[in-house]
C-alpha cells in the first residue's frame, strides 16, 4: 500500500508542467515536504543525516550563502525582495527533492528506483492521454510521426500539440534511468530489462527532448571508454570532469562573443530563439577572472521579467549568477569531488553510475533550464547514492 502511495505523490512531485502549462509549485513542494515529515515521525525525532547526503546538501548552502553575501556587496540593478523570494524557494525545491530521494532508498532501499520510474511514466502517461482526448487521434498520430522533426509552423494545431506534449521534468528525468537500466541493472531476466528499455524509450519519444540524446551519447562515450580501454574509473572521472569544464566554460564563451549565432549558421542548427535570447543574457556578464555573480536566481528571473523568456542554458545562467571562480568550484564539485568519493567509499561499480549520472544531468544543462526541476534533482541524488541501499555491504555507511 504504501509503494502505490509513493507511486502517486510521486508522480504528481513529477510533474513540472502538464497539458502545456506549469503545475502548482506549492503543490509538488508539499508532497516532497508531507515525505520529509513522515521521515521525521518515523525516525521519532532522531535524524541520521548520511556524509553522503550532506555531500549533495552543502553545495545548495553555500549557493545560498554566496547569493546573501553577493546581494550585501554586489547589489545587482533592479533588485528587489522578490529576488530573495525566488532564490529561497528555488533553493528549498531543490533541497526537497535531494531529500526526498534519499528518503525513499532509505524507506525502500533499491525498489524505490523502479517505483521513482513508474512514478515518472504515470507522469508522462497521464499527459499524453489528456493531450490525446483533447486533440483526437488524427493530430496525435501526426505528432508521433514528426516527433524528430517538430518544424511545426506558429500559431498551428501541431505546434500546440507538441508544446501541451511537452513534459520536460519528467522526460529530462526519465533519461537519467534509461542510462541505468541499459547500463547497470542486473537484478532481473533479460526479458525485464529490456521491458524496462523499451518502456523509457517510449516515454522518451513522447515527451522527446533533443538533449537527452546529447546526454545518452556523453554518457556511452564514458562507459565506451572505461569498458574498451579498461581505464581507472577515477581517471575517467578526472577527464569527464575536464572535458566537460571545458566545454561548459567553452559555451559561456561563445554566448559572450555571439559566436554561437555564427556557429549555429554555418551548420544550420535550428537554435529554436535561443541566439536571440542569449544576446540579452551576454549583457548581463564579463568573461573575467574578477567577474563577480549577480546571486542565484536573479539571471532566471530578470530575462523572463525583461523577455519572457529563461536564459535556456543553466550553464550560462550558473556563470552568470555565480561568478567566475564560483562556477568552476560549482563543476568541480559535482563532476569530480562527488563521484571520486563514491569510488573512495562505495566501489568502482557506484562510481560508474554516479559519473553517468552527474554528465547526463550536466549536459541537459547547456541549452535547456533543468536545474530546478524537481525530478532530475531527484534523480541525480538516486542515482549518486543508490549504491548504499543496494549493496548490503555497505549498510554501516548509512549509520554514519
Amino acid at each position: 500500500m504504501m509503494s502505490l502511495v509513493y507511486i502517486f505523490t510521486m508522480a504528481i512531485a513529477f510533474t513540472s508542467n502538464f497539458m502545456g502549462a506549469n503545475t502548482n509549485y506549492y503543490l509538488r513542494l508539499g508532497v516532497g515536504l508531507l515525505w520529509i515529515v513522515i521521515w521525521v515521525i518515523r525516525s521519532k525525532g532522531v535524524i541520521q543525516i548520511n556524509k553522503f547526503l550532506r555531500y549533495l546538501i552543502i553545495p545548495w548552502i553555500c549557493i545560498f550563502a554566496l547569493t546573501l553575501v553577493l546581494w550585501v556587496f554586489n547589489r545587482p540593478e533592479y533588485f528587489d525582495s522578490s529576488y530573495v523570494t525566488r532564490m529561497f524557494s528555488n533553493v528549498l525545491y531543490c533541497l526537497v527533492a535531494t531529500l526526498n530521494a534519499y528518503i525513499g532508498l532509505a524507506f525502500f532501499g533499491k525498489k524505490v528506483i523502479k517505483l521513482s520510474f513508474f512514478a515518472l511514466i504515470c507522469s508522462i502517461a497521464a499527459n499524453f492521454m489528456s493531450v490525446w482526448n483533447i486533440y483526437g487521434n488524427a493530430n496525435i498520430i501526426t505528432y508521433l510521426k514528426n516527433v524528430f522533426v517538430q518544424d511545426y509552423a506558429y500559431g498551428s494545431t501541431m505546434l500546440d500539440v507538441a508544446m501541451d506534449m511537452e513534459v520536460q521534468g519528467a522526460t529530462m528525468a526519465l533519461g537519467l534511468f534509461f542510462v541505468y537500466y541499459l547500463f547497470f541493472y542486473n537484478d532481473g531476466t533479460k526479458i525485464t530489462k529490456t521491458l524496462y528499455i523499451l518502456v523509457s524509450l517510449l516515454g522518451l519519444y513522447i515527451g522527446f527532448k533533443r538533449v537527452v540524446l546529447l546526454g545518452v551519447l556523453l554518457v556511452v562515450a564514458i562507459l565506451w571508454i572505461l569498458k574498451s580501454k579498461k581505464a581507472n574509473v577515477k581517471n575517467v572521472i578526472l577527464y569527464a570532469f575536464i572535458v566537460f569544464t571545458i566545454l561548459a566554460f567553452g559555451y559561456v564563451v561563445v554566448v559572450k562573443t555571439d559566436l554561437i549565432s555564427l556557429i549555429s549558421m554555418y551548420f544550420n542548427v535550428d537554435m529554436m530563439g535561443r541566439t536571440n535570447i542569449y544576446r540579452n543574457a551576454s549583457k548581463l556578464f564579463e568573461i573575467s577572472p574578477f567577474y563577480l555573480g549577480l546571486g542565484f536566481g536573479y539571471a532566471a528571473k530578470y530575462m523572463f521579467d525583461t523577455t519572457n523568456f529563461a536564459v535556456h542554458s543553466d550553464i550560462v545562467r550558473m556563470y552568470i549568477e555565480l561568478g567566475f571562480f564560483p562556477f568552476f568550484a560549482w563543476l568541480w564539485y559535482y563532476i569530480y569531488f562527488v563521484p571520486q568519493k563514491v569510488v573512495d567509499v562505495i566501489g568502482s561499480e557506484a562510481g560508474k553510475i554516479c559519473i553517468a549520472a552527474t554528465i547526463f544531468t550536466f549536459s541537459t544543462f547547456l541549452v535547456e533550464n533543468t536545474l530546478g526541476l524537481y525530478p532530475l534533482q531527484y534523480g541525480l541524488t538516486l542515482f549518486t547514492i543508490c549504491k548504499l541501499f543496494v549493496d548490503e555491504n555497505n549498510a554501516e555507511l548509512l549509520e554514519e
